[in-house]
C-alpha cells in the first residue's frame, strides 16, 4: 500500500498538470498588432475617406522622427476639411514614447488653432482628442468618438 500512495500521488499531479495546460491553452489572448488595432479602429468607426501615414511622411504630418519608432500605423483624413486622425505609435524607449507625446499635443494644438481649414461642425473633434501614452506606446486619436477610439487603439 505505501508503494502505491507514491505513484497515486505522482498520477494525480501529472493529471492536474496536463489538465491545467490544456485549459490555459485554449484560453490564451493574443496581442493585436498596431496594424490590426487601426484596421479595426478605421472599419468600426465613422470616418471620412483616411490615408496611411507612411515612414517617410511622419515627420512631415506629426513631426515624429522616424528614430523614435519601431513601429507604427496611422492614418489622417483624406479631405482637408476634416481633422479626423488616429494612430499607435511604439517607441524605442520611454524618453522617445514622451517625445511622440509632446509632438503630437503639439500638432493637435497646431491643427486646432488653423481651425478655419476644417469644416466649422469638426472643430470639436479637437476637445477629447486622445493622446495616451502605455509602456512605450502611444496612442493617438481625434475622430467624432474618441473614446470608442481609444478603446480600439489599446
Amino acid at each position: 500500500m505505501r508503494k502505491l500512495r507514491p505513484t497515486l500521488a505522482a498520477l494525480a499531479a501529472y493529471v492536474m498538470l496536463t489538465g491545467c495546460a490544456n485549459r490555459s491553452d485554449s484560453s490564451a489572448v493574443t496581442e493585436k498588432s498596431v496594424a490590426e488595432r487601426t484596421a479595426e479602429a478605421l472599419k468600426t468607426l465613422e470616418l471620412p475617406e483616411m490615408t496611411e501615414v507612411t515612414s517617410d511622411k511622419l515627420e512631415t504630418y506629426f513631426n515624429i522622427s522616424p528614430a523614435d519608432v519601431t513601429e507604427f500605423s496611422a492614418y489622417v483624413a483624406g479631405a482637408g476639411v476634416y481633422p479626423d486622425c488616429l494612430g499607435v505609435f511604439v517607441a524605442i524607449d520611454a524618453n522617445a514614447a514622451q517625445r511622440i507625446s509632446n509632438s503630437l499635443k503639439q500638432y493637435n494644438a497646431e491643427q486646432k488653432a488653423t481651425f478655419s481649414d476644417y469644416a466649422p461642425n469638426e472643430i470639436y473633434k479637437f476637445d477629447d482628442a486622445v493622446v495616451n501614452i502605455r509602456g512605450n506606446e502611444v496612442i493617438y486619436s481625434v475622430c467624432g468618438d474618441n473614446y470608442s477610439a481609444e478603446k480600439l487603439l489599446q
